[in-house]
């Protein structure tokens, strides 16, 4: 199961599908550099599986008995948005192509940034925050209903997902290599979630709901997001910090606002 999931997404990340941002957006588009070596974008991958790997083990370490979270997940979330937010700009203040002789190089960033964007472009880009704020609350509740292991291999259907979307939408061509790998993973999915002896499914049918609802959510993030950094002119750091700054506002209000389901407070 590991192998297929490693097969399938490096065979999506080989037809330059963009991942979700973040360390997983990083590895992504350095998997997908042209001259990076066969060898090295192997080992991309596998680390990026490690860190998805260590997510879910995370998320699972962080639950109090009976599968709850004693904390607010807006919160935890919030702050998690806040310190990317953070390194997003201090990477672009740090970026010296803007910089001037003379000037401070966070004026020029600023400069810079505000040059770069548009209110369309904003508009955009904190919709796929509004995308991704939505996907992190459900992968919480999920993660009150079904172990860790069962939902990170239907994240990794995602993969089949994106691959879809990119077929009907934009106009993106896999081989048959590329869909068998795809198809054996989800129908290795299929095997492990049957249980023989009771002639049903491990979990009930709420959990399957939510889990193949965040991965729908998941392969419409990677998908918008590729769509997002191919097409606007606007600097990777920049388009972080306005995905950041969103995913921040809106799970700040999140916290103040809203009842949160996931926690046992």
């Amino acid at each position: 199961s590991v192998w297929c999931t490693v097969h399938a997404r490096f065979t999506i990340v080989e037809s330059n599908c963009a991942g979700r941002p973040g360390v997983h957006e990083k590895l992504y588009w350095f998997i997908m550099a042209v001259e990076t070596p066969a060898r090295t974008k192997v080992l991309a991958v596998l680390a990026l599986v490690c860190v998805s790997s260590s997510v879910g083990i995370l998320y699972r370490v962080s639950q109090a008995s009976g599968r709850s979270f004693e904390y607010s997940t807006t919160s935890a979330i919030c702050i998690a948005e806040f310190i990317k937010l953070c390194l997003a700009m201090a990477f672009h203040i740090g970026d010296s192509s803007h910089q001037s002789e003379g000037m401070s190089p966070i004026v020029t960033g600023v400069k810079s940034a505000r040059a770069q964007l548009s209110k369309s472009a904003v508009g955009h880009i904190w919709f796929l925050a509004g995308l991704y704020t939505l996907n992190n609350q459900l992968s919480f509740y999920v993660y009150t209903l079904a172990d860790p292991g069962t939902i990170f291999l239907f994240k990794a259907a995602s993969t089949m997902i994106v691959a879809t979307i990119q077929c009907l939408f934009v106009g993106k061509h896999f081989n048959a290599e590329q869909w068998k790998a795809m198809i054996l993973q989800g129908l290795g999915m299929v095997v492990v979630q049957y249980n023989p002896c009771k002639g049903s499914t491990r979990y009930e049918p709420l959990a399957y709901i939510l889990m193949s609802i965040s991965a729908v959510v998941t392969a419409l993030c990677a998908v918008r997001n590729e769509y997002l950094v191919k097409n606007y002119k606007i600097g990777l750091n920049v388009q972080n910090a306005v995905l950041y700054s969103g995913g921040f506002l809106m799970n700040l209000y999140a916290f103040l606002c809203l009842p949160n389901p996931n926690s046992s407070k």
